[in-house]
């Protein structure tokens, strides 16, 4: 896997994409809420975060680019715990993956110091890692599906059986995918594989988080790609009701946290 090199961001640079999240025409956000926010990049950058986890339909991929630059100057000129920096990039390439249209992972991985898909890949799922045994330090790698609130788990009682169903309908069409999106496809089966159906209980809710997290993450931005468009239109209406159901379950998961 090629290293990573965090970029050296300019202050012009910074400035320049400061701005450009400011002054895009069409922002769904306050212009008064922009421009208490732009006084400091990395309250920019996490003002944008916070906007995609409040309502993931508003988020523009731009915007989402231009906060991983703030984020990337940050890392060099603005004091903060580098815990927390790692953190808000995992929000960050999330939120860029979960964007309309989604973020391409190695145009998102190019901000932060990544020059392929695989290694933007690689850098969300180690960062989920870290920042889940940084919030549970008790080992449990899932500890947060384990300990979900009374709304989330009542978000599973009622969308988890309709989730899983969507689910396994796209894991069982991998053979007609490719490259990439083939592996990831057989990474989600897994994940599901074993969960009951109507799914019931801590151990069925927790995986059927892990599987809505890696279908944002990982398969929904690898199924929108170009090369992937006969695939996607085959499976008619079902990327969009995962889509639906996933962003759902994202806003539930961060108000849980």
């Amino acid at each position: 896997m090629p290293a990573r090199r965090i970029p050296t961001i300019s202050r012009e640079e910074m400035e320049a994409a400061r701005d450009a999240i400011v002054d895009r025409p069409g922002t769904p956000y306050g212009h008064r809420h922009l421009q208490r926010a732009a006084d400091n990049p990395l309250e920019l950058a996490q003002f944008i975060a916070e906007q995609h986890e409040v309502n993931p339909r508003q988020t523009l991929g731009s915007d989402v680019l231009d906060a991983l630059t703030l984020l990337t100057y940050a890392r060099r000129s603005v004091p903060a715990l580098p815990a927390h920096l790692d953190s808000l990039e995992l929000r960050l390439l999330r939120a860029g993956s979960a964007a309309h249209p989604p973020v391409a992972l190695r145009a998102l991985g190019e901000r932060v110091g990544l020059s392929t898909r695989q290694a933007t890949r690689a850098r969300i799922l180690s960062l989920a890692d870290a920042d889940n045994r940084r919030k549970h330090p008790d080992g449990d790698l899932y500890a947060l599906g384990s300990r979900a609130s009374e709304q989330e788990t009542q978000w599973m009682n009622q969308h988890g059986e309709r989730l899983l169903r969507l689910t396994a309908l796209l894991v069982d069409a991998r053979d007609r995918a490719t490259g990439d999106l083939s592996f990831e496809l057989e990474q989600l089966g897994q994940t599901v594989a074993g969960i009951g159906s109507p799914p019931g209980g801590p151990q069925d809710h927790k995986r059927l988080t892990i599987a809505a997290a890696r279908l944002r993450a990982m398969v929904l931005p690898e199924l929108l790609a170009a090369e992937q468009r006969d695939f996607r239109e085959s499976l008619g209406p079902l990327v969009k009701s995962l889509m639906e159901l996933t962003e759902e379950h994202q806003v539930v998961a961060w108000q849980s946290l």
